[in-house]
């Protein structure tokens, strides 16, 4: 048989941890670090990955899959050419060509990553997504 007085003492060891940590998450809630973190982990996508390879037979599914991978990443206008940047830096707001260029690399590095090693090789001469994506 239990003995009462234990499992009284183990449950008040619990739920005074149980505070404890209550506590912290509100005082991480209050500060703005939790926010912080949660943004922070949501924005590094960049090892994501598309898992069908483009092997030159399943070109139709590979471009369905990857057109709703980046549709839902809310980057489709690269490949579109919809989204473009000035190439005269003095015309265009510096932060908007940083995330530009991050996210066209971003893009890039996913289809290389979701085609065959042939395939990526003939890819290497081109700078943006969508001269990428009239290549394939």
């Amino acid at each position: 048989m239990y003995n009462f007085e234990n499992v009284f003492v183990y449950f008040l060891q619990y739920l005074f941890c149980f505070c404890n940590l209550v506590l912290c998450l509100s005082l991480l809630l209050r500060s703005g670090y939790f926010c912080l973190l949660i943004m922070a982990t949501e924005r590094d996508d960049s090892l994501q990955f598309v898992s069908v390879r483009l092997d030159g037979k399943n070109y139709l599914y590979w471009i369905y899959v990857m057109r709703n991978f980046l549709e839902g990443k809310k980057m489709r206008g690269y490949i579109s050419g919809t989204y473009v940047i000035s190439k005269n830096t003095e015309e265009g707001d510096p932060v908007l060509i940083d995330t530009w260029e991050a996210n066209n690399a971003k893009i890039i590095t996913w289809i290389n990553n979701s085609v065959e090693h042939s395939i990526g090789m003939q890819l290497a001469k081109y700078e943006t997504v969508n001269e990428v994506w009239n290549h394939l």
